[in-house]
């Protein structure tokens, strides 16, 4: 039988900032300006969504081209 090992998903602070040989306050402000970043894409991408209204189409879990666009922009 194979053994199945279970590794971490994600890396702390400090690991981080020495794989990139960046100081610990660097690294803790790219973080803070990454997440920043995702959580206002985030927030395009629901108001996308919210101003196509019944257009919009999730197709996110039905393909793996994981497409999550209005109707029209894709030509259908």
């Amino acid at each position: 039988m194979t053994a199945i090992v279970v590794e971490r998903k994600w890396h702390a602070t400090a690991e981080i900032a020495e794989m990139l040989g960046f100081g610990l306050s660097k690294t803790q402000m790219l973080v803070a300006v990454c997440l920043k970043a995702l959580r206002m894409r985030r927030a395009q991408q629901l108001g996308d969504r919210k101003a196509a209204g019944e257009l919009w189409e999730d197709t996110a879990g039905s393909s793996s081209r994981r497409s999550t666009a209005p109707r029209s922009s894709r030509g259908t």
